[in-house]
């Protein structure tokens, strides 16, 4: 999205829909502060397999307290705050998110992660909302990326002869 362009024109915004249940707007990109909102989790409750609502996750999992701004809207444009939903979310700088492009990194790209809770409809528990991101501690989300990080090994290449 951002190498297309889009963040150079207007907002650009997301919302979730499922049956006939629609979540309310978290940004993407806001044009007025050129904040990029990445990362973005819906959560949908159904009952005995009916979709009953959306509502988005906590999205400040991913960064300090000073990066985490209200981003959920009405499709007015109006910031909602009406309920006691996780309404923020962790925002980069477009100029740092485009350093992080010239570098081929993929931190700026939006992603959408669904998680499902209540039942389906044969009242089977849904279980991956036990699973989302707000689920753990900051800390311990940090933690694992470095773990992963760690973990990854670049593979030797084998020896080659001397033709020579």
């Amino acid at each position: 999205i951002v190498t297309q362009g889009v963040t150079n024109s207007e907002n650009s915004t997301v919302h979730v829909a499922s049956g006939t249940s629609v979540s309310f707007l978290r940004h993407y990109y806001e044009k007025e502060t050129k904040r990029i909102y990445p990362h973005l989790t819906a959560i949908i409750d159904v009952n005995d397999g009916v979709v009953g609502g959306i509502a988005w996750d906590n999205a400040c999992v991913f960064c300090n307290s000073n990066r985490c701004l209200e981003n959920t809207f009405d499709f007015n444009g109006n910031i909602y705050d009406e309920t006691d939903e996780q309404t923020s979310g962790c925002y980069l700088d477009k100029r740092e998110c485009d350093v992080i492009m010239d570098q081929k990194g993929t931190d700026c790209d939006v992603t959408l992660y669904v998680v499902w809770t209540g039942t389906d409809v044969n009242s089977n528990p849904f279980v991956s909302a036990t699973r989302r991101f707000s689920a753990f501690p900051s800390e311990q989300i940090q933690n694992k990326i470095k773990d992963q990080i760690n973990k990854f090994e670049i593979p030797k290449l084998p020896e080659l002869p001397d033709f020579f």
